[in-house]
């Protein structure tokens, strides 16, 4: 997904897709979904103070703004510098405005179907196993690169769906 915001009176371009998530993770050494996550759950927890709420807020905020302007348009600087690049920088007018790109698929965590924690790096090695490259990766929503993994392997193992049936060939006569 893409959106231009205006920030300072400059539009500002914002696109999530598999890049976003290694942008994200070569810049903070975190992973991309554990914040979006984490900003969930911050709202609410009650054992925290609103200072600390609103910091966290803040700086995981920052970082989701980031790297999703980093991926549409890769020659902004480093986060402090692009953020001093503004006069005026209000994260709570525009992080309202592009929070809809940071959905979690198809999930209300970070954990895959089978339980494994959804990281750059697994995003990675599906694409490569499906024959993406990392360009493909760059480009491609989120959305879509999930949705070609899931096809992918459907393909690779003959199912079409996973209540698909189909009638028994030779081969598998065979096997009993």
């Amino acid at each position: 997904m893409e959106k231009t915001i205006k920030i300072d009176g400059k539009n500002v371009g914002f696109r999530i897709t598999g890049g976003t998530l290694c942008i994200y993770k070569q810049q903070f050494r975190k992973e991309y979904y554990d914040d979006v996550y984490e900003l969930e759950l911050i709202r609410k927890r009650v054992d925290i103070s609103e200072k600390e709420k609103y910091l966290r807020n803040y700086m995981i905020g920052f970082r989701l703004v980031w790297a999703a302007a980093k991926t549409a348009d890769p020659s902004i600087p480093d986060p402090d510098t692009w953020k001093n690049s503004f006069k005026k920088f209000s994260l709570s007018e525009i992080l309202p405005q592009i929070t809809a790109l940071f959905a979690l698929p198809e999930s209300d965590d970070n954990t895959s179907s089978d339980g494994e924690r959804f990281t750059s790096e697994s995003l990675t090695a599906c694409a490569v196993a499906c024959g993406l490259s990392l360009n493909d990766i760059y480009n491609m929503p989120i959305d879509f690169l999930l949705n070609t993994f899931k096809e992918t392997v459907s393909l690779r193992s003959g199912k079409k769906h996973k209540d698909s049936v189909r009638i028994a060939t030779q081969a598998d006569f065979m096997k009993f």
